[in-house]
């Protein structure tokens, strides 16, 4: 038997969006933070000029 869902009222569908923003930030965040603790040992050989640019790509997301 198809049972249908009761339709959402605004406060759950702003709830639920505000979720996934929160999830796809949380995920940003955590990529740049990979990439400011991984990148200058593995992709780019410990060049000043790229390890400054991930720390400010991570600030800059955090702050987001």
């Amino acid at each position: 038997m198809n049972q249908l869902k009761p339709p959402e009222n605004g406060y759950q569908s702003r709830i639920r969006i505000n979720v996934i923003r929160l999830f796809y930030w949380n995920g940003a965040w955590g990529a740049a933070t990979a990439l400011m603790a991984f990148g200058p040992k593995f992709l780019w050989n410990q060049a000043l000029v790229f390890t400054l640019l991930a720390v400010g790509l991570d600030v800059a997301v955090g702050v987001a």
